[in-house]
């Protein structure tokens, strides 16, 4: 893994970090709804508000076939083969009550007046090609709050999280705007819930963890680490 020198002072801060399991809240403004096909995840937002920090908002440069090491404020509970860390995070559930909804992102046909040809205006097809209309569903959820567990600083999670203002999809048209987030201590950090399902997803060579505990679903083809 790739170890980004703006990053190695958080790696050397929180491993000196007391850590202990926590219960992280999120409220929306009324009225907003959280939008996006996946869960939201709290290792994810922690390592994104790392780095932006870290570079300023510049991001990291792009590599391939290979990650980097993302420092996060959460207990590591496993790493694979290659170093890619599984954190004490669960992804945000939404808490009794919440109501699902579609909301559509509609790209227009560009009319091309602007666009001088040999023939003249140029004329782009509507209904195929790169520039067809489009109306694509976005799922979002409305709900009292969304909650996750984790196993972590409540400190440095607070700050880190501070500076979010939106989160989710479709941000720049007032999906996820946050009102305020809630943190508190809990009893203890659990990888199988009470439904007797995963609290989030886990490799199957990490199946270790879950001390006997067999998953009875079939493998998903899903991320488990902070990209």
């Amino acid at each position: 893994m790739i170890e980004y020198p703006a990053l190695m002072p958080y790696s050397e801060r929180y491993a000196d970090m007391e850590m202990r399991p926590l219960t992280i809240r999120l409220y929306l403004e009324a009225g907003s709804q959280l939008a996006g096909y996946d869960p939201l995840h709290l290792d994810n937002l922690l390592a994104r508000c790392v780095v932006d920090e870290a570079t300023q908002w510049q991001g990291l440069p792009a590599e391939h076939n290979i990650g980097y090491t993302l420092p996060v404020p959460l207990q590591c509970l496993w790493r694979d083969s290659r170093g890619y860390p599984l954190w004490a995070a669960t992804p945000f559930v939404p808490a009794e009550g919440a109501e699902g909804d579609v909301w559509y992102r509609h790209k227009r046909q560009q009319s091309g007046r602007w666009t001088g040809t040999k023939r003249g205006t140029l004329r782009l097809s509507a209904t195929s090609g790169r520039w067809m209309e489009r109306r694509v569903p976005v799922p979002t959820v409305v709900a009292p709050y969304w909650e996750a567990r984790c196993i972590g600083n409540a400190i440095e999670i607070g700050r880190l999280l501070d500076h979010l203002s939106q989160v989710g999809k479709e941000r720049s048209r007032g999906m996820g705007v946050v009102e305020r987030w809630e943190i508190e201590p809990t009893d203890t950090f659990r990888l199988v819930g009470e439904d007797n399902e995963l609290t989030r997803s886990l490799p199957m060579e990490a199946v270790e963890l879950l001390n006997g505990w067999m998953p009875t679903g079939a493998p998903a083809p899903v991320g488990w680490t902070p990209p």
